[in-house]
């Protein structure tokens, strides 16, 4: 994840595979070149909030 400066190394290889942090995966919603979004565990893809 872009601005992200977490050291996965030490993480769980769930947060490895995906190469996104802990906090970052379970955040509500993040911003992605400007769009509001959220990873989804299921798919392992971020997708875009709806309102």
């Amino acid at each position: 994840l872009q601005g992200c400066h977490a050291d996965l190394a030490n993480s769980k290889a769930y947060y490895r595979r995906f190469r996104i942090c802990e906090a970052h995966m379970k955040s509500l919603s993040l911003s992605i070149e400007g769009r509001s979004c959220r990873f989804c565990q299921q798919c392992g893809k971020f997708h875009l909030v709806r309102e």
